[in-house]
């Protein structure tokens, strides 16, 4: 609370101090309350310079872009590495800078960090190969970090979206249970399913198939979406934090809130808000790293013994195939996957779960960070898709499961992030995360899931634009928005939805009561 009051203070002084060293701009005159002087000088102001561009809606987001402002000294590098940002991610288009990007691009890499150490963990565990043996557990994080990284960049460069793109979880799961242990098959063989079904997705990513999807759908249907992702968002955050766990009797029940680990997470997520609410910069950055110290010196949870892992993560670079991640490059079983029709139809599914996952994703978090375009389609959608399709079949060389959008880039459009800088700050995170693994490793959950739930609540506000006197629309919308979350599957609860409305839409002209003609008096 000491750290809180005196970030509320400096946070009160720095506005201040902007607002004096600021007096000609209107927006100053406002906060300071002097009408009558904005009054006299606007007339000045219109003749002199250009006004700031007008508020750009975007779906219930508001974006307010304006003027490109480089403090650098005109002629420096600072100066020119600004404009050269500016030009290639039109970050005042946009109502960002460098700053806001790189802050947002730190905190969805500390959220969704945790993927480089859980994702190997699950497909470490898969049916071991008779000649190779089990995947290697360093060398899948090496592979995970390696494609996380390359998605993002992708993502950033060639859509220019905030987005951070990994191996999916849920997607590892079904690679590990659904494939390797349902049906009997190595992990050679469920990669080259995954080899098989990313070259499918590259294909209808590259004729634009994915993004017929995104609108298709009714608008209402991709409003519940969104909803529906934040839900699940912050299922997971308070599954995460303790706060819910399984219960035989009614599948969910409140858990212990009074373990020290629960109680700190709580307050963790207080500070959040409290941060939030004074409208002060890296709030969840701010929240993340008080609560992890606090349990590191608390004890709740062990310090990292070592910052970086230099040597280890070398060696697993240059070691020979048989001990890193050599041991998982085009590691593919072909006469095995098309020996199986089972395997087959399994890399079919994957390709519809990937394709619905990451059209929902996409649409929810462009929605909510104001990127839709007037004909509320997402510009650079189609380059989106084919960033997660080739890092997909780059995964599958390198040794991982289906990367896709994660949930977690929320987290990052919260803390402000609109352009790919946002991405491109995520992917050099990931590249030098296998360095970092002691340090990802001890971070606790209690400190990475508040974030979560306040990204549940960030993207509630598109439940308004709903017409829930509408049946062939609430209905759907009702479907999609529960099932995302119960389910805990994107791809279900869009499915779902879609299915509903074709159905609803079709019969609708046999069951609802003709229209009264009105007569016209004239």
């Amino acid at each position: 609370f000491f750290l809180c009051h005196a970030l509320l203070e400096a946070h009160s002084l720095k506005h201040i101090t902007r607002c004096f060293s600021q007096m000609g701009r209107p927006q100053c005159d406002a906060a300071l309350g002097s009408k009558q002087l904005c009054d006299l000088r606007q007339p000045m102001l219109e003749e002199t310079e250009e006004p700031d561009v007008e508020p750009l809606m975007q779906g219930p987001s508001e974006v307010r872009p304006r003027r490109p402002r480089i403090s650098a000294p005109h002629g420096s590098w600072q100066y020119k590495l600004e404009s050269a940002l500016e030009k290639k991610f039109h970050l005042s288009e946009r109502g960002t800078d460098v700053a806001t990007e790189i802050r947002a691009g730190l905190v969805t890499w500390v959220t969704m960090a945790y993927i480089s150490v859980v994702n190997p963990m699950i497909l470490s565990e898969a049916r071991a190969d008779p000649v190779l043996g089990p995947m290697s557990f360093r060398g899948v994080l090496i592979a995970t970090c390696l494609t996380a990284a390359f998605g993002s960049f992708c993502a950033g460069w060639f859509a220019n979206l905030p987005f951070g793109l990994a191996a999916g979880m849920g997607l590892n799961s079904y690679f590990t249970y659904g494939i390797c242990s349902a049906l009997g098959v190595s992990w050679r063989v469920a990669l080259t399913a995954c080899f098989m079904q990313g070259l499918l997705f590259v294909v209808v990513s590259a004729f634009g198939w994915c993004s017929r999807i995104q609108h298709f759908a009714p608008q209402s249907l991709k409003f519940a979406i969104t909803v529906g992702i934040g839900l699940l968002q912050a299922f997971i955050g308070f599954q995460l934090m303790g706060v819910i766990k399984a219960s035989p009797e009614t599948l969910v029940t409140l858990g212990d809130i009074q373990r020290a680990d629960v109680c700190l997470s709580l307050m963790g997520m207080l500070l959040i808000v409290i941060l939030m609410m004074a409208d002060i910069k890296g709030s969840m950055l701010v929240g993340i790293a008080a609560v992890t110290v606090i349990a590191w010196t608390t004890g709740i949870v062990d310090a990292p013994t070592e910052a970086v892992a230099w040597q280890g993560s070398v060696d697993e670079l240059v070691s020979p195939p048989s001990h890193g991640i050599g041991s998982l490059w085009m590691q593919f079983d072909f006469d095995g996957y098309f020996g199986n029709p089972q395997v087959i139809v399994a890399s079919l599914s994957l390709l519809l779960v990937t394709i619905f996952d990451t059209a929902g994703v996409q649409f929810g978090i462009g929605l909510r960070a104001g990127l839709l375009d007037e004909n509320e389609a997402l510009p650079g959608s189609t380059a989106a898709f084919l960033a997660s399709s080739v890092s997909t079949t780059l995964g599958a060389c390198c040794g991982t499961s289906p990367v896709i959008i994660h949930n977690e880039t929320c987290a990052g459009i919260a803390e402000g992030g609109r352009t790919g800088l946002t991405a491109i700050v995520i992917a050099a995170l990931f590249l030098v995360s296998p360095f970092l693994a002691p340090v990802i490793e001890a971070i606790p959950k209690c400190a990475t899931a508040p974030p979560l739930v306040i990204v549940g609540l960030y993207m509630m506000s598109p439940v308004t634009g709903i017409d829930w006197n509408k049946w062939d629309e609430a209905f759907p919308s009702f479907v999609t928005v529960l099932l995302i979350p119960l389910t805990f599957s994107i791809a279900n609860g869009v499915s779902a939805g879609l299915l509903a409305f074709i159905v609803l839409r079709v019969v609708r002209k046999y069951v609802e009561p003709p229209k009264q003609e009105e007569t016209m008096l004239v």
